[in-house]
């Protein structure tokens, strides 16, 4: 009788072990959650670095108009309170799609010489949040054969920071990109 209950669960075991039905089912199930959190990540890297190549662009093409004085020529009739707005739009006409332009922060200074030391951080860390600072977006119009330092930040939201790929960098789950454009305007005028 032992040998019949042992005998019978040996050929149960082995006809288990030949049955093939359901095996794809079951490597799809062990294979399924890296695959598809290897794809997300890797899908919203490419985001994050076309946003960043798209800002990057969008930061040098306007910044051109700086640096030749067209922006300053053309706005010469604007108030000076619409004037960072007007820069703006030049930088947002240049993107499309990407993100919400109204949450694009510009900063604009000027310099007669190069400045010498570290400059300030843009990101604060406060009471363990970590965030933009509120100071960030000045604009100060530069004149002829002034040093001009333009950049444009946007908090970028990340949704799947799986494996630390795409990691933030702000509180909120979110990923500061930032493009800078660096020149000293022609002399105009």
């Amino acid at each position: 009788m032992f040998r019949r209950d042992r005998d019978k669960r040996l050929s149960i075991f082995r006809t288990f072990r030949r049955d093939e039905e359901g095996a794809t089912a079951v490597e799809f199930a062990l294979i399924a959650l890296p695959f598809f959190a290897l794809m997300f990540a890797s899908i919203e890297g490419a985001l994050v670095f076309w946003t960043n190549q798209v800002l990057d662009e969008a930061v040098a093409q306007a910044s051109r108009t700086l640096y030749t004085g067209s922006f300053q020529q053309a706005n010469l009739t604007v108030p000076a309170a619409q004037i960072p707005d007007q820069f703006k739009n030049a930088v947002c006409s240049r993107v499309k799609g990407l993100f919400n332009c109204s949450e694009i922060k510009i900063d604009v200074q000027t310099y007669d010489a190069f400045p010498s030391g570290i400059p300030q951080p843009i990101i604060t860390d406060a009471d363990g949040t970590r965030r933009l600072d509120p100071a960030f977006g000045q604009f100060t119009p530069p004149g002829p054969y002034k040093i001009t330092v333009v950049r444009a930040v946007i908090e970028y939201p990340i949704f799947a920071s799986i494996l630390g790929a795409n990691a933030s960098n702000l509180t909120g789950n979110k990923r500061l990109i930032m493009a800078t454009a660096a020149f000293r305007t022609e002399q105009y005028l």
